[in-house]
Parts: structure tokens; C-alpha cells; sequence
């Protein structure tokens, strides 16, 4: 799902959690193996855009976490993909992967984050809303490339 602030790129947010305990709707699950995929390039070459949760979808958002956690973001480390109510959660007080992922797709593979709407198609008829107005405006907690 994507939302867009007035004089902001857009955010690509899932509706529903994406992980181990995810419900791992077909739609959030493209969309976060797509963002994997085009982020570590060639070394996640086994990683398939198919939209079906395994064990390889899941070993790349544990290996995100455990990145972006290296370089000193405060993320939580759970291998789910949460949906984002703004850039942190408010229970746990920490960055949203959904937020990193956005971030680090722009910075890395800017191209792909440009056709992400053509790759993976929002969904016509959400179950929830995903023009969130609480959405993230800047990201300044992500730290750099890993």
C-alpha cells in the first residue's frame, strides 16, 4: 500500500504484519520481498516476488533487522514487517522495518523504488486504510548503508 504527504515521495506501508505471526496477506508479503530483493541486489537472488511467506522470506527481514540494528537503529528484531502508524511504534519506541525498508530501498535502488507501483500493484480494495495520516515525513533515526 502506498500514502502520500502534500510535497513528499510516496510510502509503501503494508495493511497487515508480515513474519513469522504475520497474517501475510499475498498483497504485503510482494511487497516486502520486493523492497528485500531490491535492496541486497544479486546476494538475494533466491528471493522470489511471489507473495507466499517460507523460510527465505523470512530469513531476509531477519537479516534487515539485524543490519539496520548493527548500524545503530533502534529496531525491533522480531522478523516481522508491522505495519507503520507514523516512525516508531508507540509500545515498543522502536523504528518500524516498514519505515527502514522504504528508507534504505530510496537510498539503494532508487530506480526500484520508482517502479515499485508498477511491479507490485496497490491494492484496490484495502482492508484497511492505507493513506495513513500519521504517516512518516522523514526518517531520522535510520542510520547509513550497511
Amino acid at each position: 500500500m502506498a500514502f502520500k504527504e502534500p510535497g513528499s515521495k510516496p510510502f509503501y506501508n503494508v495493511e497487515q504484519a508480515v513474519g513469522p505471526t504475520g497474517v501475510n496477506k499475498n498483497g504485503d508479503v510482494k511487497l516486502v520481498q520486493y523492497m528485500l530483493r531490491y535492496i541486497y541486489g544479486t546476494e538475494a537472488a533466491g528471493l522470489v516476488i511471489d507473495g507466499w511467506i517460507g523460510p527465505i522470506t523470512n530469513f531476509w527481514i531477519k537479516r534487515f533487522q539485524l543490519e539496520m540494528k548493527a548500524v545503530g537503529n533502534k529496531i525491533a528484531t522480531d522478523g516481522r514487517v508491522d505495519r507503520a502508524f507514523g516512525s516508531t511504534s508507540s509500545v515498543s519506541k522502536t523504528l518500524y522495518t516498514i519505515v527502514a525498508l522504504n528508507h534504505m530501498l530510496k537510498v539503494r535502488n532508487p530506480g526500484a523504488f520508482q517502479q515499485l507501483p508498477a511491479k507490485v500493484p496497490l491494492n484496490s480494495t484495502p482492508s484497511s486504510n492505507p493513506y495513513n495520516p500519521e504517516a512518516p515525513t522523514t526518517v531520522p533515526t535510520v542510520a547509513g548503508g550497511f
